[in-house]
């Protein structure tokens, strides 16, 4: 066996071995979102939804592929909500229980929510991939929106729990923030701007 292959052989061993791989991980999520309290949304009666439409509630696993054991969030749905409506409360808009009486409505379907691992022949990789979109509707307009994040990082080694937690947190901090300061969604929702679905560009 030649050295390089050596090499990736021991390497892939410890990405196996390190990080409690084995171990199942509930993710801790504590998202920090950037949205300044305002006025944005004062005299809007705003009726807000939250539907989780991921296509697998597991985020991953703890080795590469497949392998190790899955990685959950069973608070995902809650926190998602919590953080929402905590935003658009912040911005003045006051949120009414049915559409009826509203000025407007407003649903965001998570899409995404995931950590990869994959193999690599000097290093292995780290993916994570969350998506969350907008449909909006107010007076017979619409308007929708998608907010990503993506990120790739070289690893030596399987991250821990720790580690899970905190770039899962990441993501989901980051597509919150752009969601909550999306301009335009504020403009449509207070009638401010009425534009068709179909003249939105989406925020990658």
């Amino acid at each position: 066996m030649s050295s390089k292959i050596r090499f990736s052989v021991l390497l892939m061993a410890a990405l196996f071995i390190s990080g409690c791989a084995w171990t199942p991980h509930s993710v801790d999520l504590q998202p920090q979102v950037g949205v300044a309290q305002s006025s944005v949304g004062a005299s809007t009666r705003l009726y807000m939804r939250f539907v989780d439409e991921r296509d697998d509630m597991i985020v991953g696993h703890r080795a590469v592929g497949q392998d190790g054991a899955k990685i959950t969030a069973e608070q995902l749905p809650s926190v998602v909500e919590a953080r929402l409506r905590e935003g658009e409360t912040s911005k003045g808009y006051t949120l009414v229980p049915s559409q009826e009486g509203s000025d407007a409505s407003v649903i965001f379907r998570l899409r995404s929510f995931k950590l990869g691992i994959e193999r690599g022949f000097w290093s292995g990789g780290q993916n994570v991939a969350a998506a969350l979109s907008v449909d909006a509707r107010r007076a017979s307009k619409d308007y929708s929106n998608v907010y990503r994040h993506e990120s790739e990082k070289r690893i030596q080694v399987i991250p821990d729990g720790h580690e899970i937690d905190q770039v899962m947190t990441a993501a989901l901090s980051e597509i919150l923030s752009k969601a909550l300061s999306d301009g335009n969604l504020d403009l449509f929702l207070t009638g401010k701007s009425l534009t068709s679905d179909s003249d939105t560009t989406p925020t990658l």
